[in-house]
């Protein structure tokens, strides 16, 4: 989310005022282990997670945690259940400088990653609050360490322009009509997105299917996939036996023994009974059919430096399977594995583990020096098929079909070479796999126009909503309450209520980011 910086200009019969005279600064409370994994109970525990969900979702009010607990258990340990209506945010890890503001739906307790505001209502709305908060940087207070974290004392010291509680509710009240009509159009901008997406989808599917080529079959003859695809097995093998020696005996200077040509294994053939129909010149192929080699990717430190080549890694392929090599990290790599793991334009690679499992990407011309890491799988397909084709492929609902079905372990699913080498693929002859690349790429063309609107509207919406916020606190959204007067502060009460109830704040994030007791670990969930 985009914030303003800095509310430099307000009028003059406003005040300019400290949070810590107009609000508590509440910190979390540990929440040991042996208290969590409850879903349902009288209070929700919130960690950093649960308001981000809420908070990507759209929503203001958090309500929803994945931990509940008794009040009972809440004495127990020591914590203090905060008011419904407090403003919540991280306070510790990267979340911090997402800048993702939630008020609690219900009286609730966070954890100790979280820090909430409760306002004094007799000097400030609880809305006023929590959209100027909306509009603040808190990654300006963050500290020059490797896990970024702010202080209690640095939040009691934001200033906030401060109106006559009228205007400040006048004020509100037009944010949030103004937002409606934001919060409308995103909506219509997520169905169109959705749109969008489920014509691609149907575009990828028409086209492994046959249906988009259909017209162009009946004007044109090409060799049937069967006899491309004895060529192809051809092709592997000499592929295989080109890999095989070189990466195993001539970059070592050695030459391989005898009879190891017969150690090729062929590729197991799919069964085409249980596989759906496609036109009578195509084939039913399996992945480990078309390439020579799949394998995993090099182990290694990234580094920022330039070391060594560019080094691939999971988190560099992006949704849409491009590759943002500025930002790709360095490795070293000694000559041998350079040769091994060296990427070349028609390598696809693939996410083996994680929450990305099956993503894959395809290497286009234009890659600089790059190795692939070891959470990563190369297929390097045969030289008679149209990669372009296979990638195309691996785009479609059927691959996720399949890779769905395929993909082990909850905590941390993942597919390995052997059952992504089993992947069932129709196989066009090659002048229709061309053919079925350029309709796919013409139709899509539509598609990623309308995507690039959408995102180019959501910006803009982004903008006008910090814009909103940035004329509200400079009093320039509604007209002024000039004979209003800005509430008195009163800082006391606040200050005793809260260094009675909380630990303070400066010397816990201290605390959490070098201790090792596990109850207190930061959760790093964004």
């Amino acid at each position: 989310m985009s914030v303003i910086h800095e509310i430099s200009d307000h009028p003059s019969h406003w005040n300019k005022v400290d949070l810590g005279d107009l609000a508590q600064v509440i910190s979390g409370h540990g929440f040991p282990k042996e208290y969590q994994g409850r879903t349902s109970g009288e209070l929700p525990f919130l960690k950093v997670g649960d308001i981000s969900r809420e908070v990507q979702n759209g929503k203001k009010f958090v309500s929803q945690a994945d931990n509940y607990i008794s009040r009972s258990t809440a004495d127990e340990i020591g914590a203090n259940p905060i008011p419904e209506g407090a403003v919540v945010f991280a306070k510790i890890g990267e979340a911090v400088k997402l800048n993702r503001r939630g008020v609690l739906g219900q009286e609730s307790l966070v954890d100790n990653n979280v820090m909430a505001l409760v306002a004094s209502e007799e000097a400030i709305s609880q809305d006023y609050l929590y959209y100027f908060m909306q509009g603040f940087d808190l990654g300006r207070l963050t500290r020059a360490t490797t896990v970024p974290s702010i202080r209690k004392s640095d939040v009691l010291e934001i200033k906030i322009p401060l109106p006559s509680l009228s205007e400040q509710r006048r004020i509100v009240a037009k944010i949030e009509e103004l937002f409606s009509n934001l919060d409308a159009g995103r909506e219509d901008l997520e169905t169109a997105e959705r749109q969008v997406e489920r014509y691609r989808l149907s575009v990828l599917q028409a086209a492994v299917e046959g249906r988009l080529t259909a017209d162009w079959r009946t004007t044109h003859d090409p060799e049937p996939a069967d006899q491309l695809l004895k060529r192809i097995e051809e092709e592997r093998r000499r592929g295989w036996e080109e890999d095989y020696k070189m990466r195993r005996y001539d970059i070592k200077d050695k030459e391989p023994p005898s009879g190891w040509k017969d150690r090729y294994d062929p590729p197991e053939k799919p069964d085409e009974v249980e596989s759906g129909e496609i036109p009578d010149s195509w084939k039913w192929v399996v992945v480990d059919q078309l390439s020579p080699n799949i394998h995993y990717g090099y182990t290694e430190s990234a580094q920022d430096e330039p070391v060594g080549p560019k080094f691939l890694r999971i988190t560099d392929i992006q949704q849409d399977g491009q590759v943002n090599w500025e930002d790709a990290p360095y490795c070293e790599v000694g000559e041998q594995e350079r040769k091994k793991y060296l990427l070349e334009p028609g390598d696809i690679l693939f996410a083996r583990t994680g929450g990305t499992v099956g993503k894959s990407c395809l290497i286009e011309d234009g890659v600089p020096e790059a190795v692939f890491a070891s959470y990563l799988i190369r297929v390097i397909t045969v030289d008679s098929i149209d990669e372009r084709y296979v990638y195309l492929f691996f785009q479609t609902l059927d691959y996720w079909r399949q890779i769905s079905e395929k993909k082990t372990g909850i905590g941390q699913p993942n597919v390995n070479a052997t059952k992504l080498s089993k992947l069932k693929l129709p196989l066009p002859p090659l002048p229709e796999q061309k053919q079925i690349v350029d309709e796919v790429e013409r139709l899509l063309s539509v598609a990623d126009d309308a995507s690039a609107t959408a995102e180019r509207e959501q910006t803009r919406a982004d903008r006008l909503r910090q814009s909103i916020l940035k004329q509200a606190f400079s009093g320039e959204l509604v007209p002024h309450d000039e004979d209003g007067v800005p509430p008195a502060v009163d800082s006391t009460t606040l200050e005793t209520a809260d260094t009675a109830s909380q630990k303070d704040d400066d010397s816990e994030v201290e605390d959490l980011l070098g201790s090792t007791d596990p109850d207190k670990q930061i959760e790093m969930d964004l």
